[in-house]
């Protein structure tokens, strides 16, 4: 009994004086001091200061001891919701040192605090500032909200200009494995890859381009992802047909991929399977009498379309096997 009254004291005294330092708009090094080493049960007593935290100053800017004990003390939830909140109209500089501060006290929080903070559809805009605690504590989050992060994350690149390159190459050296999973990832959630990244200012496909010039194998990974999506049971597929296409595949690579080409002609939007016929009836003529075969039996599950547009672009490409077959057998 005794110890339970001293450990209750123990709180108590430290919430009046946490409450003092608040009052006076101590350092953040102050704060620490009083909060450091205090469990998650502690800390949520120490969380009633929070009522008393004013987090920015009369000209609006952020206090960097308040922002901390927003992170030191308040729940993921609670911490998600204030930071949007506050931070939306907050300038580049004050922004930055507003959740920076927060930072610091987000990292003496336990790992389930960290991911949950991180799984918060709030905390998108603040993915460069949470990655990495999940990196030093050997965490991985990829669920939706931590990859729309990542994704408005990357550095912008258009078809336009080289401007923005080198960031993209320094933001993917710093942290390889994001392009050994969490890229990989985009084509796996319906919705999270479009033909537009970072608020709509990146050109996708001049980000893929810009990865495939500088890692060997990127190319072929992303074009096999692209072929794959397509075979899920996603509606936003146009980015996959796009970007397949902007990486201008040679006949070579597209027969390498020929089941999955032939496969996407069973999918259910009619844009995928134009895209399809289209890819396929440049093969063609490089095709062999296997290759050509196999076509023709994919072929039927088109035909069972009702899209004259759709049917029109089959026949053009049995036309061309009809046609190419012909000139095999004349060989």
């Amino acid at each position: 009994m005794q110890d339970s009254q001293q450990n209750t004291f123990t709180s108590a005294q430290r919430l009046t004086q946490l409450a003092v330092l608040v009052d006076y708009d101590a350092p953040m090094e102050e704060l620490q001091k009083t909060v450091g080493g205090a469990d998650e049960k502690e800390r949520a007593i120490l969380a009633k200061v929070l009522e008393r935290t004013e987090l920015l100053d009369s000209h609006g800017a952020p206090r960097p001891g308040a922002f901390y004990i927003l992170g030191a003390l308040g729940t993921a939830e609670q911490a998600a919701y204030i930071l949007r909140c506050t931070l939306w109209h907050l300038e580049h500089e004050k922004f930055s040192t507003a959740l920076s501060s927060f930072t610091t006290g987000a990292r003496e929080r336990p790992d389930e605090w960290v991911l949950g903070f991180s799984n918060n559809p709030l905390t998108i805009n603040y993915w460069d500032a949470i990655r990495p605690i999940l990196r030093e504590r050997g965490l991985k989050n990829t669920s939706v909200s931590a990859l729309l992060g990542f994704r408005e994350s990357i550095p912008v690149v258009t078809g336009e200009s080289s401007r923005g390159q080198k960031d993209v190459l320094e933001f993917f050296a710093r942290n390889p494995e994001l392009l050994e999973h969490d890229f990989w990832e985009l084509f796996w959630v319906d919705g999270l890859l479009y033909e537009t990244y970072g608020h709509g200012r990146g050109d996708t496909v001049a980000l893929v381009r810009l990865l495939t010039s500088h890692y060997a194998g990127f190319r072929d990974r992303v074009l096999d992802e692209c072929l794959a999506a397509m075979r899920r049971d996603f509606r936003e597929t146009r980015i996959f047909w796009v970007l397949y296409r902007g990486l201008e595949p040679t006949t070579a690579e597209n027969l390498r991929r020929l089941p999955q080409l032939l496969a996407v002609l069973e999918a259910p939007q009619s844009a995928l399977i134009s895209f399809a016929l289209d890819t396929l009836a440049g093969t063609v003529p490089a095709m062999n009498t296997e290759q050509a075969a196999s076509l023709v039996d994919a072929s039927h599950a088109v035909l069972y379309r009702t899209e004259k547009k759709v049917l029109r672009a089959q026949l053009r490409v049995l036309r061309k096997v009809v046609k190419h077959t012909r000139n095999l057998r004349n060989r």
